[in-house]
C-alpha cells in the first residue's frame, strides 16, 4: 500500500475572493505532480496516491462547480479518474477509460453545463475544453470495475448537480487509478471552482377557458429565466391546478408536448381541461419553478372561466370580455352568411360566431394560426352585417410565410363589441375543430403610405420619398424615427427621413417623414427599403418602389476633352453637355476586301482562359488605337465575340448595327451566344497575341474552337479581329464557322446612332476576312478650356505635354506627316485662321502653362 499524501493548496484567485467577499466564484487549486504508475485489472500498481484538495472558506452550500485538471499520459483510455466530496459519502466518476493514445487530459474541464459528455472525447490529440462527467456508478465483474485501491463511497453521483446543497469546505480528494499495464504518467494540477448561485425567476400567463357548457381548455405557460452563477439546470415546474379541477401538483412541460410549443426553450406550459363544474369568474393558479441547484422560483396566474358556447347565428352570439383562446368545431354547423368577403367559395360553408367585447382601446389580434385542423377563413365584423376585416391563408403572419390559417389585426375601443366570424375555405364546406386566439394590445405602429413623387423620375432631378407613419398608441409612440435604404439609388444605407420641415419635408410635426434626393444612378426598378421605430420599442416596415431614368447621353467637353456620357455624369464632372444624341466626333468607317486569311494563334497567343457562358475579361493593347473619335488603350472582350470599347458586357442577344439599346460602342466579327466548354473541345477559348515591331504592329483578338450554347451537335467557330497600329483599321477574318448562322457583324458609336454591317450569310463558312477601314474623321466639336484652345496632347498619344507634340504640331503646321497618324487640328486657336502663327504662339503659350 502506497502511505497516502495530502498535498493541501489554497489559491491567490480563491483568497482574493474570500477576501472580497462580492466575488462571484472562487477557484482552489494544487499542483501535486503525482506520478500514475502503470497498472492491470486487479493488482494495486496503477494507484496513484490520492491527491487532497483542502476548500477553506467557500460556499457552505454548493451551487455550480468546476473542476480543472491536468494529466500527462501516454494513454488517456487506461485511466479511472474519481472525485469524493469531504463529506465522504458521494463520488463522482469523472472519467473512466476514455480518450484514446498519445493523448493527454490538457486543462480538461469538467462542469454539468458543458455541451458534450467525456465518454465523446476524441480518441487521438489532447483533450481540452469543457465536458460533463461521465458520472454513475462502476459496474462489479465488467471492464467498466473500478481496480482501484482506495474503497469508494457507497453512493455514485450521476453529476456535480448530486453535490448541490452540500458543504463545499473540508478536504476533496482525486483518486485516479491506471488499469492496464505499459504506460504511465502524472497528474500535474487539478482545481475546483465554486460558482456563487444566484436568483431562479420565471413569468406566468394563461389563455382564458371556454368551459362552460362544453369543456374547454387555457393554456398555462411559465417563462422560466436560469439562475447564473451557477448556471441553473435541470429546470422543472409544477402548477397547483386544484380549484379548477385539477391536480395540486401538475408537472408543466417543456418537451413539445400537452401544449408546449418548442421542447427546451425554457418555456414551460400544460394545457388544461377543465370540467363543466368548474366554478365561472376570475381564477389564479400558483406555479413553482425549480432547478438541480435547489433554487426555487413562485408566481400566480390569472385568468377567467367563462361559460361559452359557440353560436351558429349571428345574432345569438355569445358575448367573451377580453382576449382569450376559443374553441369551436365547425362539424353540423349551418351557413348564414354566404362565402367569406375574402375567400372561399359560394357554396355552402359552415360557420359560427363570437361576440367579443373588447378590454382596452388599441388594437386586437384574432388568428387560428397553428389553431386549427383545416382551411380557415376569419372575418370581423361590427354588427351582423357590416365587414370591417377579413383575411384567408394570412402570408404575414403565423410565423411568416404563407399558411392556410387566417389571422386578421383591426383597431378597438374597450367595452365595444366586436363579432367574429370563423368559417372554412373548400366547395365541399369542409369542417374541421380548433381554437380561434384572440389577443390585445396597444395601436401598432403601422406605415400608411410610403411613396416616391415623382415616380418615375429621371436621374440628375430630385426625387421627394415620403412615409407617412400612424403612431402606435397604449403607450403612445414617442421618439419616432424613419431611416431607408438608398443604396439602389446610389445613396447610404441608413439614411434619415425628416419631419421638421427641413430636407424636403413639408409641414413639421404631422408624422408624414421625407427625404428629397437626386440620385445619379439610374434603374429601372428601384427599391427603397424603409424603417420606422419608436421609443417603445415597435418597428414598421415598407418597400418604396420607383423608376429611375437615365438622363439622355450625348458629348461632354471637360477641358479640352470630349467623351460620350450621360448628361448628369458629364455635369458632375464640370464638364459641358453638348446635347442628346451629339457625339465628339470619330471616323467614317467603310467595308473593303481583304486577301487577309484566318491564322489561328492558340498555340502561341496568351489565352482569356475563360470557362463557361456569357463570360469575358479586359485586355491591354500594346498600342493606342484610336477608335470612333476616342483613344484606347484597352478593350473588353467576351465569349460571345463582341469586344466593347470604354465598357463591359457580356450580352449574348445579339442585334444589327446600330442599335440605340446597350452595348454601344463596340465590334464583333461574329456576334452570338457561344460557350467556352473545355468537354467539348479542349483548345476552345479566347486568345491575343501581338506582331511586328513599332510603328506598324498588329494585334490580334481570336475566338477559336467556339460552340453555339447547347447545340447538338456542337460546331465549331473560328473567327479574329487585326487592329492595325497607326491606321485604326480593323480586319475581320474568318476560319471554320458554321454557314448560315443566326449572327451579327460590324460595329457602332458609342451612342448606337451610327454603325456598320457586315453581311454574315455572304460569309459561307469562313475562310474569308473583311477590311474595316477608319476613313474621313470628322473634328471634335469641344473647343476646349482656356479661351478656345484645343489640347495640347496634339498627337494623341496621351503623353502631355511633351517635346513630341510640338514636334509634331509644326510638321504638320509646314504640311508635313504626323508621326502618329493621330494629330488634332492645327487651327489650334479656333479662331478660324490656319496655318497661322497665331496658332503657334498659341500652342507654346499652353504647352507652358499659360492661358490660351
Amino acid at each position: 500500500m502506497h502511505v497516502r499524501q495530502s498535498t493541501k493548496y489554497l489559491s491567490l484567485a480563491a483568497l482574493l475572493a474570500c477576501a472580497a467577499g462580492t466575488a462571484n466564484a472562487q477557484v482552489f487549486s494544487v499542483s501535486p505532480a503525482l506520478p500514475i504508475p502503470a497498472g492491470a485489472p486487479g493488482v494495486t500498481t496503477g494507484n496513484m496516491d490520492p491527491s487532497v484538495l483542502t476548500v477553506s472558506g467557500a460556499p457552505a452550500s454548493i451551487g455550480l462547480m468546476k473542476v480543472t485538471f491536468d494529466v500527462t499520459h501516454t494513454w488517456n483510455a487506461d485511466l479511472d479518474v474519481v472525485l469524493v466530496n469531504p463529506a465522504g459519502d458521494k463520488f463522482l466518476k469523472l472519467t473512466s477509460d476514455n480518450g484514446g493514445g498519445g493523448d493527454n487530459f490538457a486543462n480538461t474541464i469538467f462542469v454539468d453545463t458543458a455541451a458534450a459528455s467525456i465518454t465523446t472525447a476524441p480518441a487521438t490529440g489532447n483533450v481540452s475544453g469543457e465536458w460533463r462527467a461521465e458520472g454513475g456508478a462502476f459496474v462489479v465483474g465488467s471492464t467498466d470495475a473500478w481496480a482501484g485501491s482506495a474503497a469508494l463511497p457507497a453512493t455514485a453521483a450521476t453529476s456535480f448537480a448530486d453535490f448541490v446543497g452540500g458543504n463545499a469546505n473540508g478536504d476533496w480528494t482525486l483518486y485516479i487509478y491506471d488499469d492496464a499495464g505499459g504506460d504511465v504518467g502524472t497528474l500535474n494540477s487539478w482545481s475546483i471552482e465554486f460558482i456563487n448561485p444566484t436568483s431562479l425567476n420565471g413569468n406566468g400567463t394563461a389563455t382564458n377557458a371556454n368551459v362552460c357548457p362544453t369543456s374547454g381548455s387555457t393554456l398555462i405557460t411559465v417563462q422560466a429565466i436560469p439562475a447564473v452563477g451557477p448556471n441553473s439546470t435541470g429546470i422543472t415546474g409544477s402548477v397547483n391546478l386544484s380549484s379548477v379541477g385539477g391536480s395540486s401538483t401538475q408537472a408543466l412541460f417543456d418537451n413539445g408536448t400537452n401544449g408546449d410549443v418548442t421542447a427546451g426553450d425554457n418555456i414551460f406550459s400544460y394545457r388544461h381541461t377543465m370540467p363543466n363544474s368548474t366554478t365561472p369568474g376570475p381564477q389564479s393558479v400558483a406555479w413553482t419553478l425549480r432547478d438541480a441547484q435547489s433554487r426555487t422560483a413562485n408566481g400566480n396566474v390569472n385568468f377567467n372561466v367563462t361559460c361559452l358556447a359557440f353560436e351558429d347565428l349571428c345574432t345569438n352570439a355569445t358575448t367573451i370580455y377580453g382576449p382569450g383562446s376559443y374553441e369551436f368545431n365547425l362539424a353540423g354547423a349551418g351557413n348564414e352568411a354566404g362565402a367569406a368577403s375574402c375567400g372561399g367559395f359560394n357554396g355552402p360553408q359552415p360557420d359560427q360566431y363570437l361576440r367579443y367585447r373588447a378590454t382596452r382601446n388599441g388594437e386586437a389580434r384574432v388568428t387560428t394560426c397553428g389553431l386549427a385542423t383545416f382551411d380557415t377563413v376569419l372575418e370581423v365584423r361590427s354588427d351582423c352585417d357590416t365587414v370591417i376585416a377579413c383575411d384567408d391563408d394570412s402570408d404575414t403572419g403565423c410565423g411568416g410565410g404563407f399558411s392556410l390559417q387566417s389571422e386578421v389585426f383591426f383597431p378597438v375601443v374597450a367595452n365595444q363589441e366586436y363579432l367574429v366570424r370563423i368559417t372554412s375555405y373548400s366547395a365541399a364546406g369542409a369542417t374541421g375543430s380548433g381554437q380561434v386566439l384572440i389577443e390585445e394590445a396597444g395601436g401598432r405602429l403601422t406605415i400608411l403610405e410610403a411613396l416616391a413623387d415623382p415616380d418615375p423620375v429621371t436621374e440628375g432631378q430630385p426625387v421627394l420619398l415620403t412615409v407617412s407613419v400612424q403612431p402606435g398608441t397604449d403607450p403612445a409612440s414617442t421618439n419616432l424615427q424613419v431611416t431607408g435604404d438608398l443604396t439602389e439609388l446610389g445613396g447610404t444605407t441608413g439614411q434619415q427621413f425628416f419631419d421638421n420641415g427641413t430636407n424636403g419635408d413639408v409641414t413639421a410635426g404631422d408624422n408624414i417623414f421625407s427625404y428629397s434626393y437626386t440620385t445619379t444612378q439610374p434603374d429601372a426598378f428601384a427599391a427603397v427599403d424603409v424603417v420606422v421605430t419608436d421609443g417603445e420599442g415597435r418597428t414598421a416596415e415598407d418597400t418604396i418602389f420607383l423608376e429611375v431614368t437615365a438622363s439622355p447621353s450625348g458629348s461632354c467637353c471637360i477641358g479640352t476633352g470630349c467623351v460620350i456620357t450621360r448628361q448628369v455624369l458629364c455635369v458632375a464632372q464640370g464638364g459641358t453637355f453638348g446635347g442628346a444624341g451629339t457625339d465628339c466626333g470619330g471616323f467614317t468607317y467603310e467595308q473593303a476586301s481583304s486577301s487577309s486569311v484566318f491564322e489561328p494563334i492558340g498555340g502561341t497567343g496568351t489565352s482569356l482562359a475563360l470557362t463557361g457562358d456569357d463570360v469575358g475579361a479586359t485586355i491591354t493593347l500594346p498600342f493606342t488605337f484610336r477608335y470612333s473619335g476616342t483613344n484606347y488603350t484597352e478593350v473588353y472582350a467576351n465569349s460571345n465575340g463582341l469586344l466593347v470599347f470604354g465598357g463591359v458586357s457580356n450580352a449574348f442577344t445579339n442585334a444589327a448595327f446600330p442599335t440605340a439599346g446597350a452595348p454601344n460602342n463596340i465590334v464583333s466579327a461574329l456576334w452570338d451566344d457561344f460557350e467556352i466548354d473545355p468537354a467539348v473541345n479542349p483548345s476552345t477559348n479566347v486568345y491575343f497575341q501581338e506582331f511586328g515591331t513599332a510603328p506598324n504592329r498588329t494585334f490580334v483578338i481570336s475566338w477559336e474552337k467556339l460552340p453555339q450554347l447547347n447545340l447538338v451537335p456542337a460546331d465549331d467557330n473560328n473567327f479574329q479581329i487585326v487592329f492595325t497600329e497607326g491606321s485604326n483599321n480593323l480586319t475581320f477574318r474568318y476560319g471554320l464557322i458554321t454557314s448560315g448562322i443566326d449572327a451579327n457583324a460590324g460595329l457602332e458609336n458609342p451612342l448606337g446612332t451610327t454603325g456598320l454591317n457586315i453581311d454574315v450569310l455572304a460569309l459561307g463558312a469562313g475562310d474569308t476576312a473583311v477590311q474595316i477601314n477608319a476613313v474621313t474623321e470628322t473634328p471634335a466639336q469641344c473647343s476646349g478650356g482656356g479661351g478656345g484652345c484645343n489640347s495640347i496632347d496634339f498627337n494623341g498619344d496621351t503623353l502631355f505635354p511633351s517635346d513630341e507634340d510640338l514636334i509634331d504640331f509644326l510638321s504638320v503646321l509646314a504640311g508635313g506627316p504626323c508621326s502618329t497618324n493621330n494629330c488634332g487640328t492645327i487651327d489650334f486657336n479656333n479662331d478660324g485662321l490656319f496655318p497661322a502663327d497665331d496658332d503657334l504662339i498659341a500652342f507654346l503659350r499652353v504647352l507652358a502653362g499659360g492661358s490660351c
